[in-house]
């Protein structure tokens, strides 16, 4: 009976490549983990599953990448969502979009926003802004319908 527990388990959570995404979006939508939880998670399931050494640096590395990619299908999903199934409410999500049209030769602030890498000439969405808010504070008591 193990041997075949061991089996299905392996098929299904063995591998987090095999994973569904739901269950890291679980993750990202709860108001306590979000992405540092899943960044931890992944952390913790690279070191589990390699064997070879690893630097921390490159383990810290792949976590985020993980992550990103985690972040990016979930946009997709729900981006994907509210355009079949709520086209009322996919009309009002901001697009992300130039804030300024500059034709100037000289766009000393487009390119000091690209140096950075920030995105501060796009609107966030939604779950962008949810997502990039810090998790609330981890309570033994906690009450998501409350919240």
């Amino acid at each position: 009976m193990v041997p075949d527990m061991k089996e299905k388990y392996d098929k299904y959570w063995s591998d987090f490549a095999k994973m569904s995404d739901y269950v890291f979006f679980t993750v990202l939508l709860d108001p306590r983990c979000k992405t540092q939880s899943l960044a931890y998670t992944f952390q913790e399931m690279i070191v589990y599953h390699n064997k070879d050494l690893m630097t921390s640096s490159t383990i810290e590395l792949k976590a985020r990448e993980m992550v990103r990619e985690t972040k990016r299908k979930m946009e997709n999903f729900f981006k994907t969502y509210l355009e079949n199934y709520n086209p009322d409410l996919s009309s009002q999500q901001p697009h992300p979009q130039q804030v300024v049209d500059c034709d100037d030769e000289n766009d000393f602030f487009g390119n000091y926003f690209s140096f950075c890498g920030a995105n501060s000439n796009t609107i966030e969405t939604g779950l962008q802004s949810y997502l990039n808010d810090p998790p609330i504070k981890y309570t033994k008591n906690f009450n998501i319908f409350s919240w």
